[in-house]
């Protein structure tokens, strides 16, 4: 199905992004240094690729199903409440390098993906025979 699809369509990436991220670095620009540090980022965000398409067709599934608040609560909730207060401590009040906030990014589609999990499995969402509610011209559901 689509998640097998996404799942090897992103190992495949984070194959390359692990084996050679200095290459794919050095398509963009021949500054040897933007390239160091870039080939070292690469590599970190390999370790996100699966968890990128599981958290992004869990999501489509939800949405497809009817279910657009779980995924925007999610997503939001993430960004806000996760990465956002992470990259801020990480970086202005601890001070470390670049390379922390990738690893944010990493434990950030780490817990979407486990909470787009746990909700997939519980199936709330398949309320309504997994179809949205229509709804007529007088805002009522058929």
């Amino acid at each position: 199905g689509s998640m097998e699809f996404a799942l090897v369509i992103m190992g495949f990436f984070a194959l390359i992004f692990a084996v050679i991220p200095y290459y794919v670095a050095a398509l963009f620009t021949n500054d040897q240094e933007i390239i160091a540090v870039a080939g070292m980022l690469i590599r970190i965000a390999a370790l996100e690729q699966l968890t990128i398409a599981a958290a992004m067709v869990l999501g489509g599934i939800l949405r497809g199903a009817g279910d657009t608040k779980t995924p925007m609560i999610i997503t939001t909730a993430a960004t806000w409440f996760f990465r956002l207060p992470l990259i801020y401590l990480f970086i202005r009040v601890l001070h470390l390098p670049i390379q922390y906030v990738w690893l944010i990014f990493v434990s950030d589609w780490l817990l979407r993906t486990v909470v787009f999990i746990i909700v997939y499995r519980r199936q709330t969402w398949l309320k309504n025979g997994g179809i949205a509610p229509l709804s007529n011209r007088s805002g009522r559901e058929t």
